[in-house]
């Protein structure tokens, strides 16, 4: 018989920035934001853009991830994006994915963002819900 392949897909329970606006208003208070996703078709894979307010010239972005609630988390260094700097703000990209043991349906990973700037550390986790992808079969 044919092998029939299970895919999944990763889908997000948040919402992002409606405008640009939004996002530097938002900016303002959480100095990181989660900007933009892309989903990488046929894989369980998702690509960020982190916008961060340029406080300081020295700064790491990292992005925290959990498959297991908390109970253990990964860290995961995001890079610049190039020629991204507008002066008030940068850009940083990175990647999250999702795979076996943990390619299952109803699997969640769960993340936030941890700017470290020379004028100390802040956190941005969705308004203190965090940002959660769930994986799903795809139909």
């Amino acid at each position: 018989g044919h092998m029939q392949t299970e895919e999944y897909v990763l889908s997000p329970l948040f919402d992002l920035p409606a405008s640009k606006e939004d996002l530097m208003q938002q900016l303002q208070v959480q100095k990181a934001m989660l900007e933009s996703t892309e989903y990488v078709p046929g894989s369980t894979s998702m690509k960020g853009i982190i916008r961060v307010l340029n406080i300081s010239f020295e700064k790491l972005v990292y992005v925290r991830m959990s498959l297991d609630d908390w109970q253990t988390h990964y860290d995961i260094l995001a890079e610049y994006v190039p020629n991204s700097c507008d002066g008030e703000t940068d850009q940083f990209s990175f990647k999250i994915s999702l795979v076996p043991p943990y390619q299952k349906d109803g699997s969640k990973v769960e993340f936030c963002i941890r700017y470290e700037t020379s004028v100390g550390t802040f956190w941005s986790n969705n308004n203190g819900t965090n940002y959660t992808l769930v994986c799903q079969k795809k139909e």
